[in-house]
């Protein structure tokens, strides 16, 4: 799990951030039942982007020694340039449900290839509810024995233990096909060549 230094922000309004924004940083709020009061803070935009690129969610901010486990509520972007001008935390317990989204991942080799056929993923990841104890950074779906012509939907991921799906079940996650010029060469085969000069049936 990410671990954030912060710091106590004194202050608001626009003048404010864009002093922070010059020193590298942007404001942020932590806010949630597991505390007293709302904070206001300043967040390090260059490790926030990465620990956003690396796609986590749930992370231990340290304010100035004080560890707050959290999740990233909301990124507050630009209209025009898209860039981040704030962030919102929930503290959280190892207890509460949360809902993230989880990567999927293929994994095994499926006799639909080894039969000629390709696997093309269509969904690349799934809500879920869990707790922060139980998050998985992300889940396996066996496509082993997937073969040509099969489908994979959401119904059929194994969830681990502790984790909700709440994708909904009939979305395709993956499928096996034949290549798109072999299924067209297989049709044309199936009715036979045909010869040229030779008297058709009247």
């Amino acid at each position: 799990m990410a671990t954030l230094s912060i710091q106590k922000r004194e202050g608001v309004g626009k003048y404010v951030a864009f002093d922070m924004r010059k020193e590298g940083f942007i404001p942020g709020v932590i806010y949630g039942r597991e505390l007293k009061e709302n904070l206001n803070v300043k967040v390090p935009l260059k490790e926030f982007v990465r620990i956003l690129h690396s796609g986590e969610r749930v992370l231990d901010l340290d304010l100035e020694g004080t560890k707050i486990h959290s999740i990233i509520k909301d990124v507050q972007h630009g209209t025009f340039d898209r860039d981040i001008l704030h962030a919102d935390f929930r503290a959280i317990s190892d207890t509460d449900k949360i809902h993230v989204t989880v990567e999927v991942a293929l994994v095994g080799d499926s006799v639909g290839v080894a039969g000629g056929g390709v696997v093309e993923q269509s969904q690349f990841n799934v809500d879920v509810e869990c707790t922060p104890k139980t998050l998985p950074d992300h889940i396996n779906v066996d496509i082993t024995n997937m073969n040509i012509d099969n489908v994979i939907y959401v119904k059929d991921i194994v969830a681990p233990a502790g984790v909700k799906i709440l994708t909904h079940a009939d979305v395709a996650v993956a499928s096996c096909h034949m290549p798109a010029g072999e299924e067209v060469a297989a049709e044309e085969g199936a009715e036979g060549p045909e010869v040229i000069g030779a008297k058709k049936e009247e």
